[in-house]
Formats: C-alpha cells, structure tokens, sequence
C-alpha cells in the first residue's frame, strides 16, 4: 500500500531516494553484501539515475551492492535498462532479476540484460517437489541462465 500511495501523493522520487542513500549509509560501516530493488520506472528516471550512480561514485561500496530489477513490471526500453546495468557495473556492482517467471517475464531478459543473478519467483518452486510440469520449467530458466552465463563470461 505504501509505495501507490507515495506515487499519488508524488513523493515517489524522495523516498526511493532516502532508501537508497539510508541503505548506503547503513552497511558502510561494514563489509557485508546486500540488495537493492529496483523497478523498471526508477531506473528510467533521471534524477533516480543520477543520484545512485554519485552515490556508488562517493560510497565506494558497489562491489558490495546487488540491484535487482523487480520482474512484476514490463520492461518497455531494454537500451535505457541496459545502460543503466552497465554504468553500475563499472562500480563493481552486481545485478539481478527478481521474481523471475512472473508477470512479464521471458528469456529475453536474461539474453539482454545479462544479469549476474535470476531469482526464480516463489510460484514456480512452491511444488517443484512434486508438480513435474514446474520441474521442468525451473530446469529449463537453471539450464539457459547457465548456458548463458557461460557464453557471456567466455
């Protein structure tokens, strides 16, 4: 409930913001690795761009940070997703794709944004016990994203 609200209300861009920097602030201190979520609309916007790439330029802490982007909203301009990836890579930092196999989600993602981790979203795995059709579709998204990490680390 909170984040629409904070989209009606047009404070959005301050708290993402706050989060961010707070989150920096917080494991400054340390050495431990953590995440970030990132969906499709912070990342194109420019003031949200900018503020994480001087805050990964003042912190030093990239190559402990992950920034997942949230799977559940359609990507609608790959280009602008993967400049944004790739300028934050070369701070070290790392990136994912959460929840993936929901909402709008396909392979392309992985071809396209070659992402250094999937996380698979929780519907596919809640059975994989003893649903075979979600074992073989969570051994189809394992088997590709490690054929594709292999291409692209090559």
């Amino acid at each position: 409930m909170f984040i629409p609200v904070s989209k009606k209300i047009k404070v959005y861009d301050k708290v993402t913001k706050e989060v961010i920097r707070k989150t920096f602030v917080a494991f400054s201190d340390n050495n431990l690795e953590f995440s970030i979520n990132l969906s499709f609309e912070d990342i194109i916007n420019p003031e949200i761009y900018k503020f994480i790439i001087d805050e990964l330029k003042v912190s030093k802490i990239g190559p402990r940070v992950t920034f997942e982007l949230l799977e559940s909203e359609k990507v609608k301009d790959f280009k602008k997703v993967i400049r944004f990836f790739n300028e934050i890579k070369r701070f070290g930092v790392k990136v994912a794709i959460d929840d993936f196999g929901n909402g709008f989600s396909n392979f392309s993602y992985m071809t396209k944004l070659s992402p250094d981790f999937i996380k698979i979203d929780g519907s596919l795995i809640t059975d994989l016990d003893t649903d075979k059709n979600a074992q073989i579709v969570v051994e189809t998204i394992v088997d590709f994203a490690k054929k594709t990490w292999y291409q692209n680390s090559s």
